[in-house]
């Protein structure tokens, strides 16, 4: 039986080098003229120059995975947290923080309360051992 719909560009097509008869269907060789190659695939131009960092252009989905996901993931993954979080314990036990002009406004109209003002600063001064 021939397939209901032709093979994708990309696939050779099947055929038989000779006829082939199985019960009552009988399947005619193919004839012998070469088919033509697939087509290339369109061009695409890159949205973006490959190159150059371009923090402003869109990133795919899922594009900022740190670690990756499904079965593959990254395997430091809980080594890597761990290091953070050292360095991030760290840091807190050896220094003082406040913030320069009091504490920002909180945003509550977002997934998660920040503050309004994106760039609060913020005083550190190591502490006396």
């Amino acid at each position: 039986h021939p397939s209901p719909r032709p093979p994708p560009p990309t696939a050779p097509a099947r055929s038989f080098v000779e006829t082939y008869r199985l019960g009552l269907t009988t399947t005619p060789r193919a004839p012998t003229s070469p088919s033509p190659p697939p087509p290339p695939p369109p061009a695409r131009p890159p949205s973006h120059p490959p190159r150059q960092w371009t923090p402003d252009r869109e990133a795919p989905a899922g594009a900022n995975i740190s670690f990756g996901a499904g079965t593959h993931k990254c395997m430091g993954e809980k080594f890597g947290l761990l290091q953070v979080k050292t360095v991030l314990a760290t840091v807190l036990a050896e220094f003082d923080f406040e913030p320069v002009d009091g504490l920002p406004e909180p945003d509550y109209h977002t997934m998660v309360v920040g503050p309004i003002k994106k760039d609060s600063l913020v005083r550190y001064r190591r502490r006396k051992q």
